[in-house]
């Protein structure tokens, strides 16, 4: 039996996880939008236009994943546009549970340049995430957008969005949280060299290929295999 979470644990989560990605510089104004599934088909999500480091609960709607109905809105609150690309994934994935998008500062600049994130760098980075494809740039809440989402989170944990930032998922809100911070992590290691004009070590391939099994023990299937070393 598939175990959801409380829509009160959700709620909480949400807010937790928005004023991290304050502190941590992951945000700006309104921008961002953080999504849990609550129920096979209801996500609780972010109200738009709505400063994103402060909320309170009456920024959290409910929504439907299969139409994107609006289930529970409080006053005048509309969904953010966002959202369309948090339904294709959940759509794609039942047993993803968690949503995030944001603008972390490097992974930002990396989908600015952009520089997609292929190289294998660091265990974490292959065992928990793997390859971060770039999407090319649509409207927010274009269907060329979802539809380009759709397309591209098959067999991955995150995507860079060019011009925007990134998208991440997960088994839950906290390990998409995670994913978020792995993805800056490894944002910046691209970054820096890049900057550098210097090439990265990367992990030998018999490394690589030991940790894709580990991730296989893990029930962790997708991330596909970044660049090794011969």
């Amino acid at each position: 039996m598939t175990l959801y979470p409380s829509e009160r644990n959700a709620r909480i989560m949400i807010l937790k996880i928005s004023a991290w990605m304050q502190e941590r510089g992951y945000l700006k104004g309104n921008d961002a939008c953080i999504s849990c599934r609550v129920d096979p088909n209801q996500i609780l999500t972010l109200a738009t236009g709505v400063y994103k480091g402060y909320l309170d609960e009456d920024m959290i709607l409910k929504l439907s994943v299969d139409k994107g109905e609006v289930l529970y809105s409080f006053g005048s609150y509309t969904p953010s546009a966002d959202v369309e690309m948090h339904l294709r994934v959940f759509r794609e994935y039942p047993m993803v549970y968690g949503t995030i998008n944001a603008q972390p500062p490097y992974a930002t600049l990396c989908a600015l340049q952009p520089f997609p994130l292929v190289d294998a760098l660091t265990p974490s980075a292959v065992c928990h995430l793997g390859i971060v494809p770039l999407v090319h740039y649509a409207a927010p809440g274009s269907e060329e957008l979802a539809n380009a989402i759709a397309k591209a989170c098959k067999g991955y944990n995150a995507l860079l969005l060019e011009n925007r930032g990134v998208l991440v998922w997960g088994a839950n809100l906290f390990e998409t949280w995670q994913r978020l911070e792995t993805v800056e992590q490894y944002a910046f290691q691209t970054w820096m060299f890049a900057q550098a004009d210097r090439k990265p070590s990367r992990l030998q391939r018999a490394e690589v290929e030991n940790l894709l099994k580990e991730r296989e023990r893990y029930c962790l299937y997708r991330g596909g295999a970044p660049c090794s070393r011969a």
